[in-house]
């Protein structure tokens, strides 16, 4: 059933519209509310009484309603659980139709403007006052930084060309990452166009970022 894990700290009461709700609106009010106990309870790992407990004094249920409010969050756990189920299927249609490109040894330019005039951009963002190029490692020398700046280079540039599928499809991005930094690989840069989605790596951990993505993808 879990690994018994006792319910959360509360941060205060939760305040709803009290004369509509029936106990599972309260709970799914309760884990909106609380989205690290949703995704803990989508794996089991909450013990359901001693939750319930939680759940029944921060909403101000009263304990005659605890086992109402069990009963409701196994049935929001089992919804949670098949709902994941569906949205990793959908998930992996995605990936399976994906392909992996890698270009090597390029650098990042980190600074206030753009790249010099001649020097060809791969990849380019900004946010405000910052912006971000990616470009070509053998073009590096032609850029004199100014204060404030400064040129990342021994990188690699990780390209996966998706469907476009992937614009409504939600956390594909996210397990590409996850699954990255479990293996303790680190996005120096990371980019979003269209069906394209661009990750500049250290180049040593190049071959085991494509071995990830790959095995995601088969």
């Amino acid at each position: 059933m879990g690994q018994n894990l006792p319910a959360p700290p509360g941060a205060g009461k939760l305040e709803r519209d009290v004369e509509t709700m029936t106990i599972s609106d309260d709970v799914r009010f309760y884990l909106k509310h609380r989205p690290y106990v949703t995704e803990l309870l989508s794996q089991g790992v909450f013990n359901y009484s001693s939750l319930a407990r939680s759940v029944s004094q921060e909403l101000g249920l009263g304990k005659a309603k605890t086992s109402a409010i069990k009963a409701a969050l196994i049935r929001e756990a089992d919804r949670q659980k098949n709902s994941q189920l569906d949205a990793g299927r959908k998930i992996s249609t995605v990936l399976s139709s994906s392909r992996i490109e890698v270009r090597s040894k390029v650098c990042v330019f980190l600074g206030f403007r753009t790249p010099p005039e001649g020097i060809s951009t791969i990849a380019h963002s900004n946010s405000y006052g910052f912006q971000m190029s990616v470009l070509d490692q053998q073009d590096a020398a032609k850029i004199r930084l100014r204060a404030g700046e400064r040129l990342e280079k021994g990188l690699d540039l990780v390209i996966i060309r998706s469907p476009q599928s992937i614009e409504r499809t939600p956390g594909v991005i996210s397990l590409v990452l996850s699954s990255l930094s479990r293996e303790g690989i680190n996005v120096s840069e990371f980019i979003s166009c269209a069906y394209d989605t661009l990750l500049v790596v250290k180049n040593r951990d190049t071959e085991r970022t494509f071995n990830i993505l790959s095995n995601l993808m088969s």
